[in-house]
């Protein structure tokens, strides 16, 4: 029993050491990733772009998304808006914006051929329509900031880039997004590192609902079509890229872009599950050490505080005794603020102190993710069904 426990013990200093450890490496990824490029880009000197937009009934977002394009100060930029057989008044929104500024076009998809997801191939049929030199590919619930446009052509051009996929902040305005949205999005750099997304001698492609192109560099690999059975058409566009040898480099822009998401908590419970079993996270191993993860960092230290003290209560003998509230007391603070990161970065302030809640709720969105692929049940997104995949293991 000794040995067993001192085994025990040995090996949780090493895994708060390790915890601590990525305290220091995430904070690192933050402050290197901070920092937006400078633009130093003249009006006449930025290439042509056109903004592509795929929604499907989003009528509650379109506009405040089209209206953030158009107050950029881009000279030459165009908007298409791909309505992927919307039901509600998503195509209507778009014409009465178009009426009265011509940089809008709607494009409307009418059908779905079977075995294909409706956003790469809604996006894939309005490819051979593209004419600028730059295309960025951007979803209805983004809400460009002032001078985004502008930074990411001045960034693409001036590092020679083919794919500038970007991260935003997300927009939270809901207690269940507050709590359960940042450890998703610190879960998904914990699988994949921006930094090996941009390191063209690693496999590692992880996309984003925000990408800048070269349009020669989109058309070279095929635009949507090779991925027209994608679910995350976005990761998928970039491995591509990557394997033809084309420059990616993923940007971390909080300050250039905001994100909606679900809403309320079943929604965003309901939203991710299907997001992680489609594209991030998608096998059960992974599945399986994510909920394992997340367990370790924000509930283990609760759970051994609680188990020491029931045995100092009932005068059971612990070898070594002292040294588990003690490593435990260190694995609550390296939690705290590995939590205080990421909350903060994803524009939560305050709600790290609710991390545990955060951190079952994702266990939870885990099981639910892995529950999906098991079934075989498929996908359901906006309300157009998938057939499954077969699951990793």
């Amino acid at each position: 029993m000794t040995v067993l426990t001192n085994l025990l013990l040995t090996a949780y200093a090493i895994a708060v050491a390790s915890l601590c450890r990525s305290v220091w490496l995430t904070r690192r990824l933050l402050r290197e990733q901070r920092a937006t490029p400078a633009t130093d880009a003249q009006q006449d000197s930025l290439p042509s772009i056109e903004v592509v937009v795929p929604v499907k009934d989003e009528e509650k977002n379109i506009a405040r998304c089209v209206e953030s394009v158009l107050r950029q100060d881009y000279p030459n930029c165009r908007l298409i808006v791909v309505n992927d057989r919307s039901t509600d008044r998503t195509a209507a929104i778009v014409r009465e914006i178009a009426q009265r500024d011509p940089r809008v076009a709607c494009h409307d998809v009418t059908d779905l051929p079977p075995g294909l997801y409706g956003k790469p191939h809604a996006l894939q049929s309005v490819a051979p329509h593209l004419r600028a030199e730059l295309v960025l590919f951007m979803d209805s619930d983004m809400d460009l900031h002032p001078g985004c446009l502008r930074t990411l052509a001045s960034f693409l051009l001036t590092e020679r880039i083919d794919w500038l996929p970007v991260a935003g902040r997300p927009d939270l305005q809901t207690p269940g997004e507050k709590l359960i949205v940042p450890i998703v999005s610190a879960m998904a750099l914990a699988w994949h590192d921006p930094r090996k997304t941009s390191d063209p001698d690693n496999p590692d492609a992880m996309g984003s609902g925000l990408t800048l192109c070269r349009r020669t560099a989109y058309e070279k690999i095929g635009a949507h079509s090779q991925v027209l059975r994608a679910f995350d058409e976005d990761s998928a566009l970039i491995r591509l890229a990557k394997a033809t040898r084309q420059r990616v480099v993923y940007l971390m822009g909080s300050d250039l872009y905001s994100v909606r998401f679900h809403g309320s908590l079943g929604r965003t419970i309901r939203g991710f599950a299907r997001a992680i079993a489609g594209g991030l996270n998608r096998t059960l191993p992974q599945l399986s050490i994510s909920a394992n993860a997340l367990g370790f960092i924000s509930l283990a230290p609760f759970f051994i505080l609680a188990v020491y003290a029931l045995t100092r209560y009932f005068g059971v003998a612990l070898p070594l005794a002292p040294g588990w509230p003690i490593i435990a007391v260190i694995h609550l603070i390296a939690a705290f603020m590995l939590a205080r990161m990421i909350y903060r970065n994803a524009g939560a302030p305050g709600w790290e102190w609710l991390h545990p809640i955060g951190a079952l709720l994702t266990i939870f969105i885990c099981i639910r993710a892995a529950f999906i692929l098991i079934s075989g049940r498929g996908l359901t997104w906006r309300g157009t069904s998938y057939a499954a995949d077969t699951p990793a293991s």
